[in-house]
């Protein structure tokens, strides 16, 4: 994973500056309890570079796991046992943690190393030593990240919580983005206006109209690893894999937009069909007026 800021010396998983590999597997669980829950985490590290093996070998490396929290302000690190490929155990209380929660694996020199050079390194260092300093980081993996809401049930996806629509007087059309944490659905000025009423008294109904050609195309993302490089870390990108994979029986022979379907028709209710035949007549009559005006 190419990472955006430089180090003093040669780090694996940086840029192309060291020849190996860093593999993280992580492993997160809540135990629920009466007042409040708590979330373990845990993961096993896989190195392939033979100095820096070595260097754990001989306790001179060790493997950390940083956990990060933006919204909470939360940053804890925590080492594996010297010569361990493995940390378990952890456990941070459901209070320290709320929405995106970013897990980083690093490899960091245990004590100072005064002539520092792994293996396979890139030519432009020419076989300069290093002087390395306890703590400094010797390797990075790629960042895990996950969103935590003691409220959320990954059978149900509330539309709401994965998608936002607002109003875009910049263009004619209605136009779909993927990068956010939500997806954005932004409506012609116009248009926005007329649904906006109808939101006010039938708000899953027209959300779920305005929303199910976007939710379709976010399942074929998520269903596709090839396009979804760039947004696998957003919000609503993993809410709606883990109901991919909380309801594979159910789900996994159906179609995007019959994915869609079923997730947009569990948003409604018994009532709805009656407040959805509503809808429709108000929305009639708006594009009535609309016409007369």
């Amino acid at each position: 994973m190419a990472r955006s800021f430089s180090f003093p010396h040669p780090v694996l998983g940086h840029s192309d500056d060291v020849v190996g590999e860093f593999e993280f597997a992580p492993s997160v669980s809540v135990r629920k309890e009466t007042q409040e829950s708590t979330w373990q985490f845990g993961g096993s590290f896989k190195l392939t570079n033979v100095a820096l093996e070595e260097a754990v070998k001989e306790h001179r490396a060790v493997f950390q796991m940083r956990i990060i929290c933006d919204r909470t302000y939360l940053r804890r690190s925590f080492r594996a046992d010297p010569g361990a490929y493995e940390i378990s155990g952890l456990e941070i209380s459901s209070s320290d943690l709320w929405g995106m929660v970013r897990i980083q694996p690093l490899l960091v020199a245990a004590d100072n190393i005064p002539e520092y050079l792994p293996s396979e390194v890139h030519s432009d260092y020419g076989g300069a030593l290093f002087t390395v300093n306890a703590s400094q980081i010797l390797a990075v993996g790629t960042d895990y990240t996950f969103h935590i809401d003691d409220d959320y049930d990954p059978l149900q996806v509330p539309v709401d919580t994965i998608l936002e629509v607002d109003g875009n007087s910049q263009s004619d059309l209605h136009e779909i983005d993927y990068a956010g944490e939500k997806i954005l659905v932004s409506l012609p000025l116009e248009m926005y206006e007329r649904y906006s009423i109808l939101i006010s008294r039938h708000t899953s109904i027209i959300i779920s109209m305005i929303a199910a050609p976007a939710i379709t195309e976010a399942i074929r993302r998520v269903r596709d690893p090839g396009s979804a490089s760039e947004v696998s870390g957003t919000l609503w990108f993993s809410r709606l894999e883990e109901m991919l994979v909380a309801r594979e029986d159910e789900l996994a022979r159906l179609e995007p937009d019959q994915v869609a379907e079923v997730l947009l028709k569990g948003q409604l209710g018994e009532s709805d069909g009656y407040a959805l035949s509503r809808a429709f007549t108000e929305l009639d009559l708006l594009d009535q007026q609309g016409s007369t005006e």
